[in-house]
């Protein structure tokens, strides 16, 4: 698995490197474009009245005039401040002209900047492109409004960095928990890649090597760890790290430690190095062999914590939306001893909590409709039981099941 974070974070890493490199060629063409039609281009533009006076309300300040006695013009004195301190360092006008350009610049950063928090790096370049141009259509004169509107970008992509969560307390409080297949899945919804979950389920499902008897004969795990979460996450169907970060939504996994027997709630914070654990809380009992993550050993977090609105709630937070893949008439059975005993005999902690796994959900079950009368929690849920296989391998039943849930959850009002 080291060998699968290492491409993994290889790979967003090369990500990064395109995104900027992107992002650098749009400045490129932007600073190229600005070079022959700014006013104070000091090798042929031509300065114009206003402007004249602009730079000279500037330059009689860097020689200690006092402004609105000594000198003065109508527009306020952050303006002349601006163009006094390039004058202090270059005569004439090849100082204002550098000003211009790096406040053009700075001010394509910022629209960069914000099209990415809102769009993801794939499509930040194609939403940036229409205000670049608005905004480079409207600098170059050296007039205050320019400046005024550098500004003004400024302002906004503080409020947009903050409404996207990317400064830490400045948007509501969410997060996401993930139990099991829930754990693997959710970072999806926060890269915003809906439908890839289902997408490379359905291309894969009849894979050998992507599950099946072949992986579990190979390596003891139903799912390959290879090519599961390796190979279809990194190269045939990647995963967006960039934009699931982006989200500001920190993401919790439930794994259970079959030594204590207690569930664990690590933070994900990267998928691809945090790849072990998302494939501990998903790695069901009997099925797969127990992942080793730091000192120690975990399996799927559903054994202990099905379904964890109580976590959620001791974290503080008093407004739950809960997702079910069973409908409200669902009640678990027992678990079979025999199985236990010959699978995990060497953790008695985890024994006893596989033996009275049924007695747990179905008390979480009663815990959460009363939240649910209670209007605490929001249940999202089958209507009626699903008709599929607990292993099921037919695309379209999973596509059908993937329908039906896409449709409750759309119905549904939070």
């Amino acid at each position: 698995m080291r060998r699968i974070q290492k491409r993994g974070m290889d790979m967003a890493k090369t990500r990064e490197r395109i995104y900027l490199a992107q992002e650098i060629a749009c400045l490129l063409i932007v600073l190229l474009v600005c070079l022959g039609r700014f006013a104070n281009n000091p090798v042929f533009g031509q300065v114009s009245s206003d402007n004249g006076i602009f730079m000279c309300m500037g330059r009689g300040m860097a020689q200690g005039l006092r402004p609105y006695v000594d000198i003065t013009e109508n527009k306020g004195p952050l303006f002349f401040l601006l163009m006094m301190v390039p004058q202090l360092i270059v005569e004439g006008t090849a100082g204002v002209y550098v000003l211009e350009l790096l406040i053009t610049l700075g001010g394509c950063v910022l629209i960069l900047r914000m099209a990415r928090w809102l769009m993801g790096e794939r499509r930040n370049l194609l939403c940036a492109a229409i205000p670049i141009w608005v905004y480079v259509q409207n600098v170059g004169a050296n007039y205050c409004e320019e400046y005024d509107l550098f500004f003004l970008l400024a302002g906004v992509a503080a409020m947009v960095h903050a409404c996207t969560g990317q400064t830490a307390g400045a948007r509501l409080r969410a997060f996401w928990l993930g139990v099991s297949a829930g754990a693997v899945f959710g970072p999806n919804f926060l890269s915003g890649q809906i439908g890839r979950v289902i997408r490379y389920n359905k291309r894969f499902i009849r894979d050998p090597r992507y599950m099946g008897p072949g992986p579990l004969l190979r390596t003891g795990n139903l799912f390959s760890p290879d090519f599961a979460y390796g190979t279809v996450p990194t190269e045939l169907d990647p995963f967006d790290q960039q934009s699931f970060q982006a989200s500001g939504v920190p993401f919790y996994a439930v794994v259970t430690n079959i030594e204590t027997g207690h569930a664990e709630y690590p933070l994900i914070e990267n998928v691809f190095e945090q790849m072990d654990t998302l494939r501990a809380s998903a790695s069901l009992p009997f099925v797969s062999k127990p992942v080793a993550v730091g000192d120690g050993l975990y399996l799927d977090g559903g054994i202990v914590d099905s379904i964890p609105f109580e976590a959620m709630r001791a974290l503080g937070y008093d407004r739950l939306v809960v997702v079910l893949t069973r409908d409200g008439s669902y009640r678990k059975g027992p678990m079979p001893s025999l199985p236990i005993d010959l699978w995990y005999g060497k953790y008695p902690a985890l024994q006893q909590r596989l033996r009275c796994r049924h007695e747990a959900y179905n008390q979480s079950l009663d815990r959460l409709r009363q939240l649910e009368q209670d209007g605490v929690a929001k249940v999202i849920r089958p209507r009626r039981p699903i008709e599929m296989g607990r292993l099921e391998r037919d695309p379209a039943v999973l596509q059908r099941v993937y329908d039906q849930g896409y449709a409750v959850g759309q119905k549904t009002e939070l």
